[in-house]
């Protein structure tokens, strides 16, 4: 019995809209259908994963990021048929992780991710929604009074700022290291930089989730002066999403 591993992988990309408004156009779409628990792990298509995906390009100006959890699914149809939600009620569609924008802020991705095997049957799917991008076009910059490691956290540019007790912590690739925690709206930040005497401090990445970041620097020794780039007036845009041809009302 020949059963078909992955079908249809396309991409395309349309031209920049000469609006000022951003707009979306899907860019890739992927289908999967489920292998034998059986089958080798040597012998899976790398990738593989049961389901499909869509992925979509934002084009627009002044780009920053693409708000967490802003993605909106309004209408999902298979055929004329509503499959947006499983039997049970839940989404049978998430988004997919690390969303981003371009340095330039002309462009942002970002993905979608459905359950069910539509291997020869992408083609009658029916999507339709939203997502919400932030924009902002200025930089400002500010820095934190010098600071110690254990000392109270101060706000800096709306943001929650302190400098992590030092003693027994481990930097993101072994050894001493020494974490800068930052609290508020993550996606506003540009950059983050940390100085001691003046002389910048080495990044070794970040760990963290929701509103609350911890990002790791090289073990140093004196007072910590934490630099933040942050988008002024950032505005939020919803930005319609579609995908596939007109459908009849959907049926439940």
């Amino acid at each position: 019995m020949r059963l078909p591993l992955i079908l249809l992988a396309s991409c395309t990309l349309a031209a920049a809209a000469p609006a000022a408004e951003p707009v979306a156009s899907v860019i890739m779409v992927k289908a999967c259908t489920p292998l034998p628990a059986e089958v080798p792990f040597d012998v899976k298509p790398m990738g593989i994963e049961p389901g499909w995906e869509m992925a979509f390009l934002i084009q627009g100006e002044d780009l920053v990021a693409i708000k967490d959890e802003s993605l909106e699914i309004t209408a999902l149809a298979l055929a004329g048929k509503d499959v947006t939600n499983s039997r049970s009620g839940k989404p049978t569609w998430k988004m997919g992780s690390f969303p981003k924008a371009s340095e330039d802020g002309k462009y942002a991705s970002f993905t979608v991710e459905g359950q069910d095997a539509l291997i020869g049957r992408m083609d009658q799917l029916t999507l339709a929604g939203t997502i919400v991008v932030k924009i902002g076009g200025e930089l400002v910059t500010s820095a934190s009074t010098p600071l110690s490691p254990g000392d109270a956290a101060v706000t800096l540019a709306g943001f929650t700022v302190s400098v992590d007790k030092s003693e027994g912590k481990k930097g993101m690739f072994g050894g001493d290291g020494q974490g800068i925690t930052v609290t508020g709206p993550l996606a506003d930040i540009a950059e983050i930089a940390v100085t001691v005497d003046n002389k910048k401090i080495n990044s070794q990445g970040w760990s963290g989730s929701g509103d609350s970041r911890t990002y790791n620097f090289a073990k140093a020794t004196g007072k910590f002066v934490v630099t933040l780039k942050t988008w002024k007036d950032l505005k939020e845009v919803t930005v319609p999403l579609a995908f596939g041809k007109a459908a009849a009302p959907a049926k439940k």
